[in-house]
C-alpha cells in the first residue's frame, strides 16, 4: 500500500470527523499496488448516513484532507455507500474486493 503515515491519519481523521465514528475507509485502485508508481488516491467511504449528509460530508471531507501539506497537491477520487441509499455503484464491490481498509 502507497501511502505515509500522515497521509493514512489524515484520510481517517478527516473521515471519522465528517462521516462519523462508525465510517469505514477503504483505499483501492494503484495506490495498494506496491510496484506501481503515481496515481491518485481512490477512497470508498461506507457511512450510514443519507444522500445529501452523505454530499455534505464529502466537500467537507475533501477540503480538509487538500489542507493537509501531506494532501494537498494530491488527487483524491471519493466513492460513496451507505445503507441508507438504495442501489451502490458497481464500483463499490471493486473496491472492496481489490481494496484494503486503512
Amino acid at each position: 500500500m502507497r501511502i505515509t503515515a500522515k497521509q493514512h491519519s489524515a484520510i481517517q481523521k478527516a473521515a471519522q470527523q465528517h462521516f462519523g465514528p462508525s465510517a469505514t475507509v477503504w483505499l483501492f485502485g494503484s495506490r495498494v499496488n506496491d510496484a506501481a508508481k503515481g496515481g491518485d488516491y481512490d477512497l470508498l467511504i461506507e457511512a450510514d448516513l443519507n444522500a445529501a449528509q452523505l454530499i455534505q460530508a464529502k466537500l467537507a471531507f475533501l477540503v480538509q484532507l487538500h489542507s493537509q501539506p501531506c494532501l494537498e497537491d494530491e488527487k483524491i477520487d471519493v466513492v460513496l455507500s451507505s445503507p441508507q441509499l438504495t442501489q451502490a455503484p458497481a464500483i463499490v464491490a471493486v473496491a472492496k474486493r481489490e481494496g484494503m481498509i486503512l
